[in-house]
């Protein structure tokens, strides 16, 4: 597989705002890129705008919108994000 993909990120209401979702972010795309990987891919609730500006912040780009129907809640719609790990070492926090 060439990229990894995370479905769902998710931050306990009590840690919000104080940057372990940075934290998280800046994680994944390491462990994407010491495993080699040419990109990570991110899913996100469709409106929720506090991880969609996370995610555009740390250089990923939206690429797709997917529907998924779950039984409880029924049919959610993600937008799909993306990053090219691929000679982008600007997005790599503390890799050189």
């Amino acid at each position: 597989m060439k990229f990894i993909f995370y479905n769902f990120l998710l931050c306990i209401q009590n840690f919000r705002g104080k940057h372990f979702s940075d934290q998280m972010m800046q994680f994944m795309i390491e462990a994407a890129h010491r495993n080699n990987k040419k990109a990570l891919r991110l899913a996100v609730v469709k409106g929720n705008l506090p991880a969609e500006r996370l995610y555009q912040k740390t250089g990923f780009q939206y690429i797709a919108e997917y529907t998924i129907h779950y039984e409880l809640t029924g049919k959610v719609i993600f937008s799909l994000y993306e990053i090219d790990l691929t000679n982008r070492k600007e997005y790599l926090y503390g890799i050189t």
